[in-house]
């Protein structure tokens, strides 16, 4: 799943995932699916997040709204 680095990034970012084509989209960067996040802020066209797990661990970006779903309740 594709990261923007800045909030303005996230509409272009959008844009090349609606088509599958993220040529020439940047600055970007990589999560795998299912990577834990800590959403930080919420803006115009998607929400600040923090990576909390793998290899992007402790990087901040920006990503679409529908792109996070919430965890699970364990109780």
């Amino acid at each position: 799943m594709p990261v923007a680095i800045d909030e303005e990034m996230l509409a272009e970012l959008k844009r090349a995932a609606d088509n599958n084509d993220a040529s020439g989209i940047g600055p970007i960067f990589i999560v795998s699916d299912g990577t834990t996040v800590r959403v930080s802020e919420s803006g115009r066209s998607g929400l600040r997040v923090r990576i909390l797990d793998g290899s992007q661990k402790g990087r901040v970006g920006w990503v679409s709204f529908d792109w996070v779903k919430p965890l699970g309740n364990s109780n």
